[in-house]
């Protein structure tokens, strides 16, 4: 039997609105959430994916709670149905509309389908011409292992990882599945989906047989390349026959999907799955500082520096301590009912010539309000960056130094690198870890699992930056 696949690519939107009538007539304007989606989740998924929080949304709505939106795996694409009473759509954002497919507003009707397929979505119209030993199972093993023979007769190893990856390979797909004919619509091209998904990294849900969308059904990969660098389109397309446009050989390249940062260190504390992380964007995704006594002004904003986004918290305080002297931004999202920790690269920005100023990401444990911070406390030149900082939630982490940039408590697995920028020398005091907790001022937002910190111990200003912030379940 011929079987087709599909790639589901994860993407961010902002906050979207849609507005809907129907003709009794009900209206109501629906607003979906800030945040990473695929188009469509897998058969029972908890999280709602795209299609699955506008149609929750829809039904919340008098008049609408019959309506749903759904993917049709078919033809990739969308599909807002109202069965009971007929549906208009008027777009108030365009991103939410190219997304789902849609060319315009729509006027009333029982169903309305997307004129194209879905953006962020790939489904090549032919089956593939190659693919792993299994393809249901997809991945293949592979061994970064050496081994080899020296001139002297002896037999020499080097013991590596395994690591899963996959081929796929398509011949003679028409122009329409590869080739874009514009910067716009229809957005379900491979070389849309290469630009607005691989290239940014982001991971894709495979599906090897389209009809089937159980969870076991499905594998995540992201594109791979054997290079430093993914290189351009046509590293992965070419022509099926000499200089005609019309045919296109596609090979796809794939390794599971592990983030990089949670996989590289899950020697310490066991496999990590990665719940939260930030958007990269703005500071939706967060609540209110929280000030400590001593804090006369503090501000949380999203700066460019480096030419990459960070979140910058900016404190001034007037003398005091650690505890007292700083402010804190909290994550959001509730926490798992599972042990958690998070990770961030911090970069301390402002020097301290006395005193210390804490750069830190923090977890809070025992479900009380107490924080505790890790990543060190500096004293000198500002400009430290600790590329890597992991933690556990059961207890509050050592101190690192500079001449030990790679520690691992022995009651956490706490995993610290630390990295000067040019030629700056920084001083991480060992064993001068903070307890951040302050009475006056305890957090308010429930069940905050995580926060950010900039502290200082004097009179005077904090400036730390934070990115690649994430938060995951320790298994």
């Amino acid at each position: 039997m011929t079987t087709y696949q599909q790639y589901l690519g994860r993407f961010y939107i902002a906050e979207q609105q849609i507005y809907v009538e129907n003709n009794v007539p009900n209206t109501a304007t629906i607003t979906i959430p800030a945040g990473y989606y695929y188009i469509t989740g897998y058969t029972s998924e908890s999280t709602e994916q795209l299609c699955e929080k506008i149609t929750s949304l829809l039904q919340a709505e008098t008049g609408f709670t019959s309506a749903t939106c759904t993917f049709d795996a078919s033809t990739g694409k969308v599909v807002i149905n109202n069965p009971t009473v007929q549906i208009s759509l008027t777009w108030i954002n365009t991103e939410i509309r190219d997304i789902l497919g849609f060319s315009g507003n729509r006027s009333l009707s029982a169903t309305q389908t997307a004129n194209y397929g879905a953006r962020y979505t790939w489904q090549p119209t032919l089956p593939p011409s190659d693919f792993p030993v299994d393809l249901q199972q997809f991945w293949v093993t592979g061994s970064s292992s050496y081994t080899g023979r020296s001139k002297d007769g002896q037999s020499w190893a080097l013991a590596g990882n395994t690591y899963r990856q996959a081929e796929i390979e398509y011949q003679l797909l028409p122009k329409e599945d590869v080739i874009r004919e514009s910067s716009g619509a229809p957005y379900n091209v491979l070389e849309h989906f290469w630009q607005d998904v691989c290239h940014e990294t982001q991971p894709i849900r495979i599906y090897p047989d389209k009809t089937l969308s159980a969870s076991s059904d499905i594998r995540t990969g992201i594109l791979y390349s054997e290079g430093e660098d993914l290189a351009t389109f046509e590293e992965y397309i070419d022509r099926s026959v000499r200089f005609y446009q019309g045919l296109w050989d596609v090979v796809l390249p794939f390794v599971e999907h592990t983030p990089g940062e949670v996989a590289a260190l899950s020697e310490d504390i066991g496999q990590r799955i990665v719940w939260w992380e930030w958007n990269g964007e703005d500071l939706s995704q967060f609540g209110d500082l929280v000030d400590g006594s001593n804090v006369t002004s503090s501000s949380a904003q999203v700066v460019t520096y480096g030419g990459i986004k960070w979140i910058e918290l900016d404190v001034t305080a007037t003398s005091g301590n650690m505890t007292s002297s700083g402010s804190i931004l909290p994550i959001l999202a509730n926490p798992p009912s599972a042990n958690y920790g998070i990770m961030a690269d911090v970069l301390s920005k402002q020097a301290a010539t006395s005193g210390r100023i804490g750069a830190c990401v923090a977890t809070r444990f025992d479900g009380d309000e107490t924080y505790y911070s890790f990543g060190p406390n500096l004293r000198g030149s500002s400009l430290l960056k600790i590329r890597k900082a992991v933690a556990g939630p059961t207890a509050p982490v050592v101190g690192v130094e500079m001449g030990d940039p790679d520690i691992d408590a022995n009651n956490l697995g706490t995993h610290i690198e630390l990295e000067t920028i040019g030629e700056s020398v920084v001083t991480a005091i060992a064993g001068e870890q903070q307890i951040y907790y302050d009475t006056s001022s305890p957090i308010t937002e429930a069940g905050a699992p995580a926060i950010l910190t900039s502290t200082i111990d004097v009179s005077g200003n904090a400036i730390n930056l934070f990115r690649n912030i994430r938060c995951f379940v320790v298994t």
